[in-house]
């Protein structure tokens, strides 16, 4: 299959599992054909739905929540 698109997440940070996502959306909303792989990482922190924002972000974590 052909993809415009193929983002590979591996960074398990909500930050970054958010960023990538949302990437493939607005790709997607614009016709371009997408597709999203998470490597081991990532994918485990799906399943178990444990998420925690990258060190440098921890701070503003309840001021981006908000938005």
């Amino acid at each position: 299959m052909f993809y415009d698109l193929f983002i590979i997440c591996v960074d398990d940070h909500q930050n970054a599992l958010i960023s990538s996502i949302i990437f493939a959306m607005g790709a997607k909303r614009v016709g371009k054909r997408v597709a999203v792989f998470f490597v081991q990482g990532p994918l485990a922190t799906l399943a178990e739905g444990k998420f925690e924002w990258a060190e440098e972000l921890r701070g503003y974590a309840e001021k981006i929540e908000k938005i």
